[in-house]
């Protein structure tokens, strides 16, 4: 562990010219990131992002600006107390990984740039973002195409590390995309920030091909860096000394980035804790008023809701209870795949669970729906007579599992394939093609 490696002022898109001598007035390059970072406006939006509640109207709840603010001055602070304890370690390990004042300094600078940032490539709603994401390609990546400008033809995305990424996206690997390549200043490298900040902020150095989030390795249990971006974090590890026995490994500076990260968020926790107890009281009586002055019933209703967290589950039985259960102000409606049921099942959501008065599952369309749906899509469409025929029709609702969306995939397929052939009529063979080309993309 070389700390005049690791903390690296190498910058991809070269050295930055700046108006001012910088031995005179005493600016480092780390000190130059951190204006940069500041002037972004990538940096700014994150205010309009929130940290822990979503949708709040008072400046008191924080935002993901006034977070990664906490998160950049507590990491500073731990480096310094790093310091001042270094002196207690043994001898030897003193000697094997010398620690000066000047690294210390340097290694403060680091890590308050890197807690600016941490933050900067989350999607909104954080982690819960990044589920819905995660759902939304898992369930949708077949359905996209481009369409060649030479060819005109339609092309389906390819290629497993590319799927992979948009599987797996993670805000760390967007963030390290946007300040390398989507925010450029005065290079092609986006800011052209220095190694060791941009190292610094990937909290898990391993791409989507390898993830196992049961590993013992932390560095292995999320995305880090898109394939697309894997010669640039190679570059940043090669200078910063990060990469070494044929893998990569965590900046130092990570760590302590993560504990920085991890006590900010703690006490956010405990500080706006007392704010939510007022937001809910305000929507109960927001509801209450409604409900009983207006004589208007309100509704409540959750898509996807198979990827709420225990928590907001917690919370939604929280904002059920109104006069001790002896009044219904809202209907609450939540709609998702099987699972919701299984979900719905655990120990903590019992008590939800007593206050579903109606449940319903939709079990698939049955090939006699089927023919009738795609008869009357045809007949609304103009298509008279139907254009799919009877053995047609068998294949296609024998290879959507009873899915209706699955179903419209494979029938606007058979079109695009008749259509580009030049036939009047689908056929089972024309199905079949669909079936397979969706399977392959």
């Amino acid at each position: 562990m070389n700390w005049t490696q690791l903390l690296s002022d190498f910058r991809l898109g070269g050295n930055i010219e700046v108006p001012y001598n910088r031995q005179m007035d005493g600016m480092s390059e780390f000190e130059t990131d951190y204006w940069r970072i500041v002037d972004c406006p990538a940096f700014r939006r994150l205010q309009d992002k929130t940290q822990v509640f979503p949708l709040d109207k008072s400046d008191f709840i924080r935002t993901r600006l006034t977070h990664s603010l906490e998160v950049s001055a507590l990491g500073k602070q731990l480096v310094a107390m790093i310091r001042k304890r270094y002196p207690r370690i043994s001898p030897a390990l003193k000697e094997e990984y010398p620690f000066t004042a000047e690294n210390a300094q340097a290694a403060a600078d680091v890590v308050s740039c890197a807690g600016l940032l941490h933050d900067i490539g989350n999607p909104p709603f954080g982690h819960f973002g990044e589920v819905v994401l995660h759902a939304w390609f898992e369930n949708h990546l077949g359905e996209l195409f481009y369409v060649d400008k030479d060819s005109g033809r339609e092309v389906r995305l390819t290629g497993d590390e590319i799927i992979a990424d948009l599987k797996h996206f993670e805000g760390n690997a967007q963030a390290f995309r946007l300040l390398t390549k989507l925010h450029n200043v005065d290079s092609e490298c986006g800011l052209n920030l220095t190694a060791a900040v941009l190292n610094t902020i990937v909290k898990y150095p391993t791409d989507s091909t390898h993830i196992d989030p049961d590993a013992e390795d932390v560095c292995l249990h999320k995305l880090g860096f898109y394939y697309a971006d894997q010669d640039l974090y190679h570059q940043i590890a090669g200078q910063t000394g990060t990469y070494f026995d044929g893998a990569y490994h965590r900046h130092p500076l990570t760590f302590v980035l993560e504990a920085a990260d991890d006590i900010a968020y703690a006490t956010a926790d405990l500080e706006d804790s007392y704010k939510k107890t007022v937001m809910f009281q305000r929507i109960q009586e927001y509801f209450y008023s409604m409900c009983m002055n207006k004589n208007v019933h309100c509704m409540i209703c959750l898509d996807e809701a198979q990827y709420l967290n225990s928590d907001i589950l917690r919370d939604l039985k929280m904002l059920c209870n109104f006069c001790m259960d002896s009044k219904n102000c809202f209907s609450l409606i939540l709609l998702g795949q099987p699972v919701l049921v299984s979900l719905m099942m655990r120990q903590p959501n019992e008590a939800l669970r007593q206050r579903i008065a109606v449940s319903y599952s939709f079990v698939g369309l049955s090939e006699d729906e089927a023919r009738d749906y795609i008869r009357d899509r045809m007949d609304l469409s103009g298509a008279t007579p139907c254009i799919f025929d009877e053995n047609a029709v068998t294949a296609a609702y024998a290879s959507c599992n009873s899915s209706l969306r699955q179903l419209n995939l494979i029938l606007t397929k058979a079109l695009t394939i008749g259509a580009q052939n030049q036939k009047q009529n689908v056929d089972t063979d024309m199905i079949l093609a669909a079936v397979n080309d969706i399977s392959l993309a």
